[in-house]
């Protein structure tokens, strides 16, 4: 019985905390949807040789740095840190 308290008044809490945040700070910068740090698209321009995260609210799209070679191909994960020729990393800055 301790556990299950322990999971309803500790845990639960605790996760939807944790959630919370990542939706928070993940959010869209143009419509502030917290669906876009857990549900978006994934784009490739394979000219510039660039990858983006488009929110499905509103479109906007956030440079994930250069993920994508000639071919079209996604090269690794969200890009690496320096943000690629866009001027982003993977925080959409510029």
């Amino acid at each position: 019985m301790d556990f299950l308290l322990f999971l309803i008044f500790i845990s639960l809490p605790g996760l939807a905390a944790v959630f919370s945040l990542i939706g928070y700070f993940g959010r869209c910068k143009k419509c502030s949807s917290w669906k876009f740090a857990f549900d978006h698209e994934l784009e490739a321009d394979t000219e510039k040789e660039v990858g983006y995260k488009v929110c499905k609210s509103c479109g906007n799209r956030v440079s994930l740095g250069n993920v994508v070679n000639s071919d079209g191909v996604w090269l690794a994960g969200y890009g690496d840190s320096g943000g690629g020729d866009c001027g982003g990393g993977g925080d959409g800055g510029g």
